[in-house]
C-alpha cells in the first residue's frame, strides 16, 4: 500500500470515492491523527489526516515531478488511457497533460491531480485510442 498524509481528511477520503471508486475498507483515530485504508482495485491506500503536514508543491509538468527525491507519483494500471481518461475528465479531475505514447516503453501514459496536488498517472499497453 501506500500512505498519503492531508490536512482535509474527510475532503480527500471522499475524492478518492468519488473519482476513482475507492472503497472504504477500515478506519480509526490514534494520538489526534485519522486513518482510513481504501481499496482501488486491489490496491490499498492509506490516508491519514489531521493535524499540520507541511503543504505539498504542485508541479507544472510531467519533468518536475521527476526533480525532486522520493516517491514521486502513483501509477494504475488501466484498460485504455483515453477511455479512463474521458470517465475522469468527466468528473472534474484536473490534468497535468493529456494521454501521450512512449514509444520506448510501449505504453500510453497521462497524469492527473489528487485534491491535493498529488501527481497520479494512468498507464495502459500499446497507443491509446485517438483522443476525442
Amino acid at each position: 500500500h501506500v500512505l498519503i498524509r492531508v490536512s482535509n481528511f474527510e475532503e480527500t477520503c471522499k475524492w478518492y470515492q468519488d473519482k476513482l471508486g475507492a472503497t472504504q475498507k477500515l478506519s480509526w483515530e490514534n494520538d489526534g491523527m485519522k486513518f482510513a485504508y481504501y481499496d482501488i482495485n486491489g490496491f490499498s491506500i492509506e490516508i491519514v489526516g489531521d493535524g499540520q503536514p507541511k503543504p505539498l508543491i504542485k508541479p507544472k509538468e510531467v519533468y518536475d515531478v521527476l526533480k525532486n527525491e522520493g516517491l514521486r507519483l502513483l501509477c494504475f494500471s488501466v484498460d485504455d488511457v483515453t477511455t479512463a481518461y474521458g470517465e475522469l475528465k468527466s468528473k472534474d479531475v484536473i490534468f497535468l497533460n493529456e494521454p501521450f505514447y512512449m514509444d520506448k516503453i510501449n505504453k500510453s501514459l497521462v497524469h492527473f491531480f489528487d485534491n491535493n496536488g498529488n501527481v497520479l498517472e494512468l498507464m495502459s499497453e500499446g497507443r491509446a485510442s485517438r483522443i476525442v
